[in-house]
């Protein structure tokens, strides 16, 4: 039984994210996790991915550990770039 978009977080953006990681595999985009995340969020708008990403723990608990609400699209870009050298985010 498939779930419902709302538990589903990325659900709509799904032909978005298969694209991205085709270009990937075929090397016309770096295999790189940042560049790639980067990529999709330019895609599909900040507010878009802040609104989905309230829905997944792991990104959350990201923000909650480098002191960031992840709740404006500053707040967004000033998390990626703190991640943006961690091997483990």
């Amino acid at each position: 039984m498939s779930q419902p978009e709302t538990t589903r977080p990325f659900l709509k953006y799904w032909d978005c994210l298969e694209e991205l990681e085709m270009k990937r595999r075929s090397g016309v985009v770096p295999d790189d996790r940042h560049l790639m995340t980067l990529s999709f969020i330019e895609r599909i708008g900040g507010e878009n991915f802040l609104e989905e990403a309230k829905n997944v723990h792991s990104l959350t608990e990201i923000g909650r550990f480098y002191g960031n609400r992840m709740e404006t699209v500053e707040d967004l870009a000033q998390l990626l770039k703190q991640v943006e050298s961690s091997p483990t985010h």
